[in-house]
């Protein structure tokens, strides 16, 4: 129900994008921010779950496509193994 209320609350708002929701059984090991992966200004942050430490605690590494493609294109096949092994959640 809340994600419902941010997604409508979000869809009020004049930004294009969407956003998707995945649920998969395994433990993350990271979470993703991923903005505009097709285009060359893609950018991402990722903050790695670290045991023991509060997630608001943990480090986030933000990059671009353009000033790191290497780690980007790393970044986003691990991204895309995660999805591909979870269901899509209907908002």
């Amino acid at each position: 129900k809340k994600l419902s209320k941010i997604k409508a609350e979000l869809y009020d708002q004049p930004y294009p994008g969407s956003i998707e929701v995945y649920l998969y059984k395994n433990v993350p090991y990271n979470n993703f921010l991923i903005i505009d992966p097709e285009s060359i200004e893609g950018r991402m942050m990722v903050s790695h779950y670290l045991y023991g430490i509060r997630r608001a605690d943990c480090p986030v590494v933000e990059f671009s496509k353009k000033s790191n493609r290497s780690l980007y294109r790393r970044y986003l096949a691990s991204f895309t193994a995660m999805i591909n092994n979870a269901k899509k959640y209907s908002l």
